[in-house]
């Protein structure tokens, strides 16, 4: 069985290879910046806890999805991917099986279950149809874990991933991240008394959005839900103040379509 000294050996037998100082990672030089290709897969052990390094799995940069989808449909044993890497081409090896990769890249899904072993189920993923670019924000948060609840209790997230103070998450599909300021160049409304960005979400139903989370401890007195007259028609929109100073304005799903 492989174990990290192969995998160290390959590697930086590849031209232009580098290896972390901090972690088991290995990364080439691609137009002036540094581009991982291999690295030890972090596990989620315990709920809400920062992941745990594997060193009998490793992550590897593969070319694109088709190559993803070859590398799981060629030995479930081995090769598994989870929701932490949708949108990466890259992909998991179980080294207690035996040595490969974990595929990273969208598509079907599979994630580790005790002893290394993949499992898999089907996940909701999101994309862009063209395979373009994906706009979404981060909020900042003074404790991501409380926010991490309210957001799964006032919305209904689900949680993509969590680094402890840094966490993805989405509602029906759409991508948001919280983080923790560390004296890194933003700051929580919270801390500064104002926000300078508005979170627009646009749904089927957004008189049952605002009062879900209304109802699980929003401020929803600056702009109760309403119809508006725009250009286009009728837009219904309404929105709240999250516990952590965040403006959410809310709306139907109108202003998507392309006017005139």
């Amino acid at each position: 069985m492989a174990d990290q000294d192969d995998v160290r050996r390959i590697a930086l037998a590849l031209p232009d290879t580098s290896e972390a100082d901090d972690r088991f990672a290995f990364s080439v030089s691609n137009k002036g910046k540094q581009k991982g290709f291999v690295w030890a897969w972090n596990e989620r052990v315990e709920p809400k806890k920062p992941r745990v390094p594997r060193p009998d799995v490793v992550a590897i940069r593969v070319l694109d999805q088709v190559d993803k989808e070859a590398l799981l449909a060629s030995n479930e044993e081995t090769f598994f991917t989870e929701p932490h890497y949708n949108g990466f081409s890259s992909t998991h090896s179980s080294g207690a099986r035996r040595d490969g990769i974990y595929c990273a890249d969208r598509g079907s899904l599979r994630t580790a279950r005790s002893g290394g072993r993949p499992g898999r189920r089907e996940e909701h993923v999101v994309t862009s149809e063209a395979g373009g670019p994906v706009i979404s924000l981060m909020l900042a948060v003074p404790d991501a874990p409380t926010a991490v609840d309210w957001y799964k209790r006032a919305l209904g997230a689900t949680e993509l991933w969590s680094l402890g103070t840094v966490v993805g998450l989405e509602v029906e599909g759409a991508p948001f991240f919280l983080a923790q300021p560390a004296s890194n160049g933003w700051e929580s409304p919270t801390e500064i008394g104002t926000t300078t960005v508005r979170v627009e979400v646009f749904v089927d139903d957004p008189d049952a959005f605002v009062a879900r989370a209304i109802a699980a401890g929003a401020n929803g007195s600056l702009d109760r839900v309403r119809d508006h007259q725009a250009p286009w028609g009728t837009h219904r929109q309404g929105g709240f103040f999250d516990p952590f100073g965040h403006l959410w304005l809310v709306g139907d799903k109108s202003p998507l379509r392309p006017f005139p």
